[in-house]
């Protein structure tokens, strides 16, 4: 429901600024993103190139845009093989959240998951629905619009560098306390090989990341829903992660980039 409250308010508004504004000013930065380069280095480790070639700009300038745009968001999704779905995924991010002719929406509040799909199959335990959600990193629950995983407002990354892409780097390590237990970490550096930033990242509600469900409680999120019934399908389930770059500014559209599956773990 709040979806599709989501979607209705959002062609209100651009009905409301065609109105009063007249013809809307619509920018596409489809060519301006260059990436993410993937690849998946081993079953603990991943690895993908980004960055926004600013000289693709048409029609704008990154002084056009708000302060914290661009915005990159980090998504996960747990599933059973390395078989992920990761077309559903981008087709519905694409119908969602990216919209149509450049008219993307908003994400509010995206701790419940921002894109589902249903899933059915002959082994009864795989069949049910799958969701994205949020990757979050050092103690930040509040993932939301317009700031989302990284800003240009919170002088982590500049994101205008076309000759000099930043290196994404997810690693997970097993807890050297916890057998069931594994820490997952976020490296960015730049093409120097110098360290930008390094952050833990959590699932939702800041849990960690673990290969059964187990008796705790705090394992019961929907993003292992899927597994609930079933806790010995568990054994070598994959963390499948995507992006997308949002932007917006002195223009009338708010900007998707499509989603972009960057690569696996395997726990």
């Amino acid at each position: 429901m709040s979806r599709r409250i989501c979607i209705f308010f959002s062609f209100v508004l651009t009905l409301l600024l065609f109105i009063s504004c007249g013809t809307p000013v619509i920018i596409d930065f489809t060519d301006a993103i260059v990436g993410p380069g993937t690849g998946t280095l081993n079953d603990t480790e991943i690895s993908a190139d980004f960055s926004i070639d600013e000289n693709e700009f048409v029609g704008v300038s990154k002084n056009d845009l708000d302060a914290a745009s661009p915005a990159l968001l980090l998504l996960y999704n747990i599933s059973d093989t390395y078989s992920v779905r990761s077309s559903s995924f981008i087709s519905k991010f694409a119908s969602e959240v990216k919209g149509s002719n450049f008219f993307g929406y908003p994400i509010s509040n995206i701790g419940d998951g921002i894109c589902e799909i249903n899933v059915s199959s002959s082994n009864s335990s795989l069949s049910g629905t799958y969701k994205l959600f949020p990757a979050l990193i050092s103690n930040n629950t509040n993932i939301q619009d317009p700031t989302y995983t990284f800003s240009r407002s919170d002088g982590v990354l500049d994101f205008f560098s076309s000759k000099d892409p930043y290196t994404f780097t997810i690693t997970a390590e097993p807890d050297t306390d916890d057998a069931n237990k594994y820490n997952l970490t976020l490296n960015i550096k730049d093409t120097g090989g110098n360290n930008i930033t390094e952050q833990k990242i959590s699932r939702v509600g800041l849990n960690d990341f673990f290969t059964f469900l187990g008796s705790d409680n705090s394992l019961n999120n929907d993003d292992y829903s899927i597994y609930r019934t079933n806790e010995s399908l568990l054994d070598g389930i994959s963390i499948n992660f995507y992006m997308a770059i949002n932007l917006r500014g002195d223009f009338s559209n708010i900007f998707w980039s499509k989603l972009y599956y960057i690569g696996s773990i395997q726990l």
